[in-house]
């Protein structure tokens, strides 16, 4: 089996190569190992996949044909189902040594980045902060760049869990109220974060896309009463004029009070950290999250 994980081997070639009936060769296996022979397999496969993952750059496909899964989505589901997290996710979890020796100075970023492997102290706190205020296991980038400083880190992290804790605005509006600021700051590392954190909480792949092409609320594929309160984030945003407008506009659309605090302390918020990404240079070394 370890010799031909790429391979489709059935019950049938192993009980040949032992010399065994086919349900012979199954009776005996599973009584001196524990478990059938096809699960013997799926394990070794799987955890070959995790050693691939961990250690090379291999694509995600490949590496699932490599241990003998020749559809993508069923390498991604039976994967996370042993593990708990999807490839990618391991991944991301999992730099590699070369990577984690990398993650101090990255090139284009005018800071140097403290590696998760690495931190220690508050840093190490604000880290664990910081994978449970985002639901990821791993530290995005945006927060790495303050990593050097526990003190503004701390502003960064508390901000963030503020603004996405459960209140007055869904989750899938602030994300939206985050995706369109950081677009129109032309910040793609957050836009990309934040549109996919819009799809996994209600958002549609179409406004996704448009937020990414689009410069006004009036080109995006949402209702009247969304693109009031967008068109006052966007005010907010860029420091124009009209905020009393928009602001009595959003209200009399359906807006409360709190929501629209909750929206324009969104955008003000998303505002610093684009231009935090942008003039710290994360932005020129991912363009999209």
């Amino acid at each position: 089996m370890r010799d031909r994980l790429g391979e489709s081997l059935t019950i049938d070639d192993m009980a040949r190569v032992a010399r065994f009936s086919k349900f012979h060769f199954s009776r005996l296996f599973q009584r001196h190992t524990g478990v059938p022979p096809a699960r013997f397999l799926s394990a070794l496969r799987l955890a070959e996949a995790q050693r691939l993952l961990a250690t090379t750059r291999l694509r995600v496909t490949d590496i699932g044909l490599r241990v003998g899964y020749h559809s993508p989505g069923t390498f991604s589901s039976r994967f996370k189902r042993h593990v708990g997290l999807s490839p990618t996710q391991y991944r991301l979890a999992h730099p590699t040594a070369k990577e984690k020796s990398m993650q101090e100075n990255v090139p284009g970023v005018r800071v140097p980045l403290v590696a998760e492997a690495a931190a220690t102290g508050r840093t190490a706190e604000l880290y664990e902060r910081a994978r449970a205020a985002t639901g990821l296991p791993f530290v995005p980038d945006v927060f790495r760049l303050t990593s050097t400083a526990p003190q503004l880190l701390e502003v960064v992290v508390s901000g963030y869990a503020g603004v996405f804790t459960e209140s007055a605005l869904s989750r899938g509006t602030k994300e939206l109220v985050a995706a369109w600021t950081s677009r129109l700051n032309d910040c793609q590392y957050c836009v990309g974060s934040h549109n996919w954190f819009l799809q996994q909480f209600g958002g549609s792949a179409e406004l996704a896309a448009a937020i990414a092409g689009s410069s006004t609320v009036d080109a995006l594929p949402v209702d009247e009463r969304t693109a009031a309160l967008l068109r006052l984030t966007t005010a907010t945003t860029t420091a124009s004029a009209g905020v009393d407008d928009h602001w009595a506009a959003a209200a009399a659309a359906g807006w409360s009070e709190p929501e629209l605090l909750e929206a324009v302390f969104c955008a003000s918020l998303f505002t610093f950290i684009n231009r935090l990404v942008t003039s710290l240079g994360l932005g020129a070394v991912v363009q999209q999250a």
